[in-house]
């Protein structure tokens, strides 16, 4: 009786690994060896001659001025644009869960964005904030100088809405359906 158990344990065990085992070789060939492989790249001064350096090339990344100014400008943006995009969003859902006229205008102007891939908004805000752009020629009927908007002290805010308008419409799906009222139309 006790063989018997055993054996059917084993068996079940098998049953379990043969499910699992597809996942785990998903999961091990298509992110932890990859991981491995850039761990092991970071702490190399070659990947061809691989010179095992440890962290000098962290030490060496950390102290470089172009990084430290990318990530003040990664920071800066985190502080800005996170609690921006949530009041914002959360501002939006409350409006949209109450009777508005043109609401199903303005669900679409936010949630377009989500159907439209990343490339496709970046190559849109190109040719709107290009020097010879749709903004620039709007300016000008107002007598207003054209901005070169990617090379001026305004790239950062034409990044964040960029970011705002892409990442709005996903957050306030999430406010709606916080508050429990999803419309049927969405």
């Amino acid at each position: 009786m006790m063989k018997k158990n055993r054996k059917r344990i084993w068996k079940h065990r098998v049953k379990i690994g043969s499910f699992l085992a597809p996942s785990f070789l998903g999961v091990s060939v298509f992110y932890l060896v990859p991981f491995l492989v850039v761990v092991f790249y970071s702490m190399v001064d070659n990947p061809v001659s691989a010179n095992f350096v440890f962290l000098k090339n962290f030490i060496d990344i950390i102290g470089n001025k172009a990084f430290q100014l990318a990530a003040w400008n990664t920071f800066k943006f985190s502080f800005v644009a996170v609690p921006l995009a949530v009041v914002i969003s959360l501002l939006m859902a409350l409006l949209l869960d109450k009777k508005i006229p043109f609401a199903d205008k303005f669900r679409t102007a936010y949630l377009s964005p989500m159907m439209v891939p990343v490339a496709s908004v970046i190559l849109v805000f190109q040719v709107l904030f290009n020097y010879n752009g749709f903004v620039n020629v709007f300016l000008s009927w107002f007598g207003l100088d054209a901005i070169d908007w990617f090379k001026s002290d305004f790239a950062p805010i034409v990044v964040l809405i960029l970011f705002l308008w892409k990442n709005l419409g996903y957050n306030m799906i999430l406010f709606l359906a916080a508050l429990g009222t999803i419309p049927r139309e969405s």
